[in-house]
């Protein structure tokens, strides 16, 4: 691992990660990278967008398997969620974009089992660590390990939001 100081945000479903990751993206002046907020259809949570946090620009990137909207170009499933072609294809872009101009603070949320599983991530995340002075990634706490021997990462920081005690986590 290179240069990039990596501050690891992890916590359990539902603890805070997303809103952490942006916060941090405001607090710190800015940078480049990603958030993945949640989506709400009549007040029941859908599924998950992808947040361009330099342009603002919006992609769906999950939605619940039960309940697809038209036109869904699932690509991928994963547990309850179908992820669409078009939100990878908007992450790998992003990604593509930080490996060509690196910048100085670089915001990844939510890296899970998908992420670390496909072979494209990897490559383009990867590639983006050497460039970026300070690399703030969220994780799911069950991911960390995964995440850290993925990258070859031996020096981080690591937040644990919200954790809930054993068998207290909510679905």
């Amino acid at each position: 691992m290179a240069h990039a100081a990596v501050y690891l945000i992890t916590g359990g479903k539902d603890s805070g990660k997303t809103a952490y990751i942006r916060a941090l993206h405001g607090e710190r002046g800015g940078g480049d990278g990603y958030a993945c907020p949640k989506v709400f259809a009549n007040g029941m949570h859908a599924g998950y967008d992808v947040l361009n946090l330099r342009t603002g620009a919006t992609v769906p990137l999950a939605r619940s398997k039960n309940a697809l909207p038209p036109g869904w170009d699932g690509r991928l499933e994963r547990g309850m969620y179908s992820f669409s072609e078009t939100g990878l294809a908007f992450i790998d872009s992003i990604l593509e974009g930080l490996a060509a101009r690196p910048s100085a603070r670089v915001f990844i949320d939510e890296i899970g089992s998908l992420d670390l599983a496909r072979a494209r991530f990897r490559a383009l995340f990867g590639a983006l660590i050497p460039g970026c002075g300070e690399l703030y990634a969220s994780v799911r706490m069950n991911r960390v390990s995964e995440f850290v021997e993925a990258f070859g990462v031996t020096d981080y920081s690591l937040t644990e939001l919200n954790v809930p005690e054993a068998g207290g986590e909510r679905l």
